[in-house]
């Protein structure tokens, strides 16, 4: 039948049945449609209420051309259809008043459908809401609304009901509730649910009512803990300035230095085993060392703690300096200053005008400043370096690899042997650790420890064996010998030396070859080769590496010097000699050992002499028959005869009975090994050894110690002075 016809059959036929009363389900009402054709009205269409809640739309075709057109039937609405999805209706026929029209109403026509058949697009807002307040349209004509659904007791509004969406609501967190319907908020349900909120913090809801807390300036995290302000590192110690003006200090606490003053403090600086700061109201407070506490009156506006020294900038502009003036380092310099750098027998200062001047001991250049403008200056032992105004870091004075310091920085730190920077993006380098990745507010460079606070007010600490020093490579050795600084050297049984750890003098780069035994230095190595002479390997600063000819027997190396036990008996020792350490008396010696400053050997009638530098005692060896005897670095200890353990100086002194076979002198701890080849360790700072038997021991200055067990593995421990505050 043509279309005309059918249409005109269909809507006769649906008339029909309004007329006669047919027994259905669903009642039919005329509405009138929206204005919509260009010149025309569209027609009037059916609307049918099923039973069951289902709606079935017959649109109106879009407007023809004649005002009173009426579209048909449509033949396309689908019985029971879900409500706002029915298809819209075919487009009126012209025999009907209507040409053909457009998409229906509400959707978006589908041109592969030629009668106009609409989808289910998005709805066309009409001129007036399509229901009331309250209620929402749940079809796309708006002719069908619906109340908005009700949020009960437990559950709050997620989402407010509008006139073309519902409202939605979510549950309440198990600890929280609502109070009445179509709540905005959950309550918790007891006043104490929630995190605990630590330094003013206060607990709020977030509207899932989950409990949080609310924390303060200069706190931070779930609890409200405090930000880290600045962290200053010392010797063996470390200090942190929190967000509440309160000091904090963790490590060695021999002298008192990591047990700071009560009260709020704006300023920190640690030197050896002192510490001071400047308080809330300018004025100064010192901890530690009794010698460098004596703090002068005043207000002050900055400071720095060095090793003998302390000095510091008053309100005024001008430089007080107090402690140990033998070498220079502490007067008080002339003139008004913005900053100033201890080192270790030298001064530099800041000038407001940006130019450094320095005092005190040249004798490596540390006190003969570069020129230029500069916005900041550090100064370690026998080193300083300026922070240029264009970001950039220049050093002068021994090497200190500041030129490892590449990029634009905007603050730097320094300890005795290295120097670190926080560049402008944030991120941390030093000269001679590597330091964590992320972006840092502030750094405190250490000696073998140091700390940067990072941008979220967090410490972060990274130890001696961050190149690598106490992370042996595998295989089978026959002995070790851990560096003072950061490396480490061992012999594997096939007589090849490694090494790992700092590279930065060349001291974990061995040479080729077979060897019998190996030792480290600060920044060198040397082994006895298969045909008895020496090879040194590393910085050749003061001669260490030049190693005499000849053949040896054994050798022994600590800090710059090495000394070792020729094949008649005699001892020969090269490097630095400033306190006398490598000048050993005559006489036939049965064993040797290099402290850092003084030397002892084990003559052959049991007797120990020492050399060099007596300070702590650490020369004064007691008299008895001695096995062995190891030098540390201002205490030496020796085996007995009869298996026990003596030890003189200052360090650890106390060692555990024994018997014992050896014995290892570190910086303030010591270790041995017994008759059976456990370890026993004693001191500040110990760590436990590693339980087995062992065949080599060697113990560092650094805070770590190696050894090889009976089965040629290598084993090493410790690896920090103190802890993390990660």
């Amino acid at each position: 039948m043509p279309r005309p016809l059918l249409a005109l059959a269909r809507y006769a036929l649906a008339a029909l049945l309004a007329s006669s009363g047919a027994s259905c389900s669903s009642t039919k009402h005329d509405v009138s449609g929206p204005h919509t054709g260009a010149g025309g009205h569209a027609g009037s269409g059916a609307i049918e209420t099923s039973g069951n809640g289902g709606t079935r739309v017959a649109r109106a075709g879009a407007g023809g051309a004649t005002p009173s057109a009426n579209a048909g039937d449509s033949p396309r609405a689908d019985a029971g259809a879900p409500d706002a999805d029915a298809d819209a209706g075919a487009a009126g026929s012209a025999n009907v008043g209507g040409a053909a029209g457009s998409a229906g109403i509400g959707g978006h026509g589908d041109p592969n459908v030629p009668d106009g058949s609409a989808g289910a697009g998005t709805r066309v807002p009409d001129a007036d809401p399509p229901c009331s307040s309250g209620f929402w349209a749940d079809d796309v004509e708006g002719v069908h609304c619906r109340a908005w659904t009700v949020c009960n007791a437990g559950s709050y509004v997620s989402r407010l009901g509008s006139a073309v969406y519902d409202r939605a609501c979510s549950p309440c967190a198990s600890d929280a509730t609502s109070i009445g319907p179509n709540a905005a908020a959950c309550v918790a349900t007891c006043t104490s649910c929630g995190p605990s909120c630590l330094h003013g913090g206060t607990l709020a809801s977030l509207p899932s009512g989950a409990r949080v807390c609310d924390c303060p300036a200069g706190t931070w995290g779930a609890n409200c803990e405090l930000t880290t302000l600045q962290v200053a590192v010392g010797a063996s110690y470390s200090c942190a300035l929190k967000g509440d003006g309160r000091l904090s200090c963790w490590g060695d606490n021999g002298f008192g230095q990591s047990a700071p003053p009560s009260g709020a403090f704006k300023a920190i600086s640690a030197g050896l085993t002192h510490a001071c700061g400047v308080r809330a109201d300018d004025t100064l407070a010192c901890w530690g060392t009794a010698a460098e506490s004596s703090t002068p009156s005043g207000t002050f506006s900055a400071l720095a703690a060095g090793e003998h020294s302390t000095c510091a900038i008053r309100t005024d502009g001008t430089v007080t300096c107090w402690s140990d003036n033998a070498l220079g380092e502490a007067p008080s310099p002339a003139g008004q200053y913005v900053q100033i750098a201890l080192g270790r027998y030298h001064n530099c200062e800041l000038t407001g005008a940006g130019s450094i001047l320095c005092s005190g001991s040249d004798l490596y250049g540390q006190a003969s400043p570069l020129s230029g403008s500069f916005k900041g200056v550090v100064a370690g032992a026998y080193y300083s370096c300026g922070l240029k105004t264009d970001g950039a870091v220049g050093c002068w004075g021994v090497a200190t690899n500041g030129e490892q310091l590449v990029g634009t920085f905007s603050s730097l730190s320094s300890s005795a042997t290295q120097v670190c920077g926080v560049r402008s993006d944030g991120t941390v380098a030093c000269s001679m650790s590597r330091p964590p990745s992320g972006s840092f507010q502030s750094v405190a460079a250490g000696d073998a420890v140091s700390c940067a606070v990072r941008t979220d007010g967090k410490v972060s600490c990274w130890g001696s064996n961050e190149v690598g020093q106490a992370s042996p490579p595998t295989g089978t050795f026959a002995s070790v010998s851990a560096g003072d600084l950061f490396h480490t050297c061992a012999l594997d049984t096939a007589g090849a030396v490694h090494c790992w750890g700092d590279d930065s003098f060349g001291q974990s780069t061995p040479p080729e070859g077979t060897f019998s035994s190996v030792v480290t230095g600060e920044v060198h190595g040397c082994g006895i080769r298969s045909d008895a002479t020496v090879a040194c390997w590393g910085s050749p600063v003061d001669g260490r590496t030049l190693a005499p000819p000849g053949s040896f027997l054994s050798i022994s190396s600590r800090s710059a010097h090495t000394c070792g036990l020729e094949a008649n008996g005699r001892v020969a020792c090269w490097g630095k000699n400033d306190a006398g350490q490598a000048a050993p008396p005559a006489g036939v010696f049965r064993d040797v050992s290099a402290g850092r400053r003084h030397s002892c050997g084990v003559r052959s009638n049991g007797e120990v002499a020492c050399w060099g530098s007596n300070s702590s005692g650490q020369s004064g060896a007691p008299s008895g028959r001695f096995s062995s005897v190891s030098a540390g670095e201002d205490a030496s200890c020796g085996v007995r005869t009869d298996g026990s353990v003596s030890c003189w100086g200052d360090g650890p002194l106390s060692p555990p009975a024994g018997p014992f076979a050896t014995v290892a002198v570190g910086h303030d701890h010591s270790c041995a090994t017994t008759k059976d080849g456990s370890i026993v360790c004693w001191g500040a700072a110990v760590s436990k050894p590693p339980s087995g038997a062992f065949s080599s021991l060697s113990v560092g200055l650094a805070g770590y110690a190696c050894a090889v067990d009976v089965n040629a593995r290598l084993r090493c421990w410790g690896n920090a002075l103190h802890p993390s505050q990660d």
